[in-house]
């Protein structure tokens, strides 16, 4: 937005003249003209809308790319029945919550029961010995060569992997699978309507 010029003495031993720009909005410097002119400009979306701060696109067009998205995930997902489904918990798609079975789901969304959730995968805590010592090593400021005086963690591993054992497993939004409960869905919403 409107570059202002300024010209000056560069001194670092040496003398030359320096030619800076700066957006006369936020005063932000550069060599260009040209960034300085694209400075605070507002940006605007591929379809002619202003775009949001920060975004590069209008609000609509930002949806409308997440749906496409998330359409596409779906659509790659392997499709299974709740019958038929061997996880251990779901994930609702309108709350990203965890429930143990569709009626859950139902009594949560009881107005509108969703047909379908994410599966959910589990996955046991890991903790690598090595990581943990070169993190420590790292975030406490160690002389330089103190990764060469670290002994054999394998005793280490072993007990962190004990410890780990110990700990249930952890259950995550799978998104390559989907599990449907429409006809469970359709005999909520009639038992709701009585």
């Amino acid at each position: 937005m409107n570059p202002v010029k300024i010209e000056g003495k560069l001194v670092n031993g040496a003398f030359a003249l320096c030619t800076w720009w700066y957006c006369s909005r936020c005063g932000r410097p550069t060599l260009s003209v040209h960034e300085a002119e694209e400075c605070c400009k507002p940006q605007m979306c591929e379809c002619g809308k202003p775009a949001e701060y920060p975004y590069s696109g209008c609000k609509q067009c930002r949806e409308e790319t997440r749906r496409k998205r998330d359409q596409a995930i779906f659509d790659k997902a392997k499709k299974v029945k709740w019958e038929d489904y061997e996880g251990h918990q779901l994930v609702c798609d309108r709350d990203d919550e965890f429930y143990s079975d569709p009626w859950e789901i139902f009594d949560t969304h009881y107005t509108d029961p969703p047909k379908w959730a994410w599966g959910t995968c589990a996955k046991k805590l890991t903790i690598d010995a090595q990581r943990v010592v070169d993190d420590a090593i790292d975030n406490e400021g160690a002389f330089e060569d103190a990764p060469n005086y670290v002994p054999d963690l394998t005793e280490l591993q072993k007990a962190l992997d004990d410890v780990c054992a110990q700990i249930p497993e952890t259950y995550w939004k799978d998104e390559t699978v989907v599990v449907a409960f429409e006809e469970e869905a359709e005999e909520y919403r009639k038992e709701s309507d009585q």
